[in-house]
């Protein structure tokens, strides 16, 4: 399986337990699948938006006072 394959699985298994940014789906992959799997942002924020052009999540976009906006995506 291609490695593209394995993130996709991996941030959608991720969003099934809740809504997530990017920063955070990366937060709970390293606290609890990081020990086999490794992934950083330049390869998940892809994956997202394509999964997001597939229409499999959503994005609702936070906006927060004093801090750039961020893109929460939750499975469809």
């Amino acid at each position: 399986m291609a490695k593209a394959n394995k993130t996709r699985y991996a941030l959608l298994g991720v969003l099934s337990y809740q809504p997530s940014s990017g920063y955070d789906i990366k937060k709970i992959c390293d606290n609890s699948i990081g020990y086999f799997w490794n992934e950083n942002y330049g390869h998940i924020c892809p994956v997202l938006k394509q999964l997001e052009s597939e229409n499999l999540i959503t994005k609702f976009v936070k906006e927060t006072e004093g801090h750039p906006q961020k893109n929460i995506y939750s499975i469809t």
